[in-house]
């Protein structure tokens, strides 16, 4: 409760999950409860506004309620509903969410803002910001790796402890340096836009970090200063465009020399929702004070941006910084580059070395022009007269001649099969030897007859 306000978060039990947060106060709920009752008269009869009211009046307090009379009793028993239901404040929620159901809401103690933390059944907290009847999602956090419900909230000073099945954690929730917008700064109540960078530390990223907190605020009397702006000196209920300094220019270089000029190309950064100027700072290596030069952007912000120095000494090496302007600041300058005029002289001796180098280049592409189709028809023909060659069929006297050659083959072969055969019978019959021992028939001669050869001289001689 703040201020006597109610705040309370309710979620859809049925359908598509969605969530709502609805204030009260304390008038709407004393019209509520001081209103007539609903009763039933019967079982199959709708509800109705009950029009009469016994005394002492339901819900007021006596100092003897067992006096009560038993028809006082009955009446409270039969009548547990108001006919008036408790209207939020604004007739409407002052924040809904679909798709998500808000478990917890907390509101952040010590502040003349209302300032909400609310978290959900997917492991998010959402500050909210509630002003003018309009709720403002100021930042979302998700400290949780995985989607898991959250049971448990609590504020204290600048954190916010959250509780789950499986772990407690800490949130920071005063980070005003993650806001890179002020229309982002200025819808939280603990943060302010700093929109000149001459108040601001010059030890720090001045442009990539204009929204601080209040205290620093506060704290360095700026809030009465020009171009610093809080919830209260801004309208955050009106959508702007994004708005901030320029991001710096990128790939700076030059793209032409000459005696006394300098051709510089670079490619323009986001202009921050304003119209960008680019200023160009050149000067005499390092010794000289800078030159600045202010070039409007003349064509697309996403193309490249080209201007030229005139004007400038030959043969002297210049150093050269770019940076994007708009009406909100000033974008970091880029690197410096050093580059050179040139003289007339060595002007010269390029062009001629230029012009060399171009003629050899076209002389070059003539004789290959001419030596490439030499080439191909001469790889044409090799490769023509190798393929007839090989599918030219073959005389007759060649194929006679490989006749010859394959029955000379064969006639080899069966010559040397022949005197392999012989070998191996001579080598086996002289090698065969018969125990004296044994009782061994002899035949009459000597010889076997061809008819009567033994068995063992039928068998495979190989």
């Amino acid at each position: 409760m703040k201020e006597n306000v109610f705040y309370g978060v309710f979620i859809t039990i049925t359908g598509t999950p969605a969530s709502a947060i609805c204030a009260f106060n304390l008038t709407s709920i004393d019209a509520a409860l001081e209103g007539s009752f609903i009763e039933q008269t019967s079982a199959n009869e709708f509800w109705k506004e009950a029009t009469t009211v016994l005394t002492p009046r339901p819900g007021q307090c006596t100092n003897d309620s067992m006096s009560l009379s038993e028809s006082v009793l009955q009446f409270i028993a039969d009548h547990p509903l108001m006919h008036m239901t408790v209207q939020p404040m604004y007739g409407k929620p002052i924040f809904v969410m679909d798709d998500e159901e808000l478990q917890q809401l907390e509101l952040h103690n010590n502040m003349t803002e209302i300032v909400f933390y609310a978290a959900s059944n997917t492991g998010k907290v959402y500050k909210l910001f509630f002003k003018n009847g309009n709720t403002y999602t100021t930042s979302t956090y998700e400290p949780l790796s995985t989607s898991e419900v959250i049971w448990s909230l609590k504020q204290h000073d600048d954190n916010v402890y959250i509780g789950t099945d499986f772990s407690v954690r800490r949130i920071r929730v005063i980070n005003c340096e993650k806001h890179k917008w002020i229309n982002e700064c200025v819808k939280d109540p603990h943060c302010g836009w700093v929109n000149k960078t001459d108040l601001l530390p010059q030890n720090e990223n001045q442009h990539n970090n204009m929204c601080r907190t209040i205290e620093y605020i506060k704290d360095n009397n700026f809030q009465t200063a020009n171009d610093v702006y809080t919830h209260e000196s801004y309208d955050i209920s009106i959508t702007t465009p994004k708005s901030c300094p320029p991001d710096k220019p990128q790939y700076l270089r030059v793209s032409n020399t000459t005696e006394d000029k300098l051709q510089l190309r670079w490619i323009p950064g986001f202009d921050g929702g304003h119209v960008q100027t680019f200023i160009i700072e050149y000067r005499n290596e390092k010794t000289d004070p800078w030159t600045i030069k202010t070039v409007d952007s003349i064509i697309s912000n996403y193309d490249p941006q080209i201007y030229e120095l005139s004007g400038l000494q030959s043969a002297i090496l210049f150093e050269i910084r770019l940076c994007a302007k708009n009406k909100i600041g000033t974008s970091p300058n880029t690197e410096s580059i050093t580059v050179s005029t040139s003289n007339s002289g060595s002007n010269m001796a390029s062009m001629k070395a230029d012009r060399d180098e171009s003629n050899d280049q076209t002389v070059g592409l003539i004789v290959l022009s001419i030596l490439l189709p030499i080439a191909i028809l001469t790889t044409f023909i090799l490769t023509r007269r190798q393929y007839m060659k090989k599918s030219k069929p073959p005389t007759t006297k060649e194929i006679r001649e490989k006749k010859l050659k394959r029955r000379k083959r064969q006639n080899d072969r069966t010559n040397l099969t022949s005197q392999s055969t012989g070998a191996a019978n001579v080598q086996y019959l002289d090698t065969r030897k018969v125990s004296p021992t044994l009782d061994v028939p002899q035949p009459e001669n000597c010889s076997f007859p061809s008819s009567s050869t033994p068995e063992i001289f039928q068998t495979d001689k190989s």
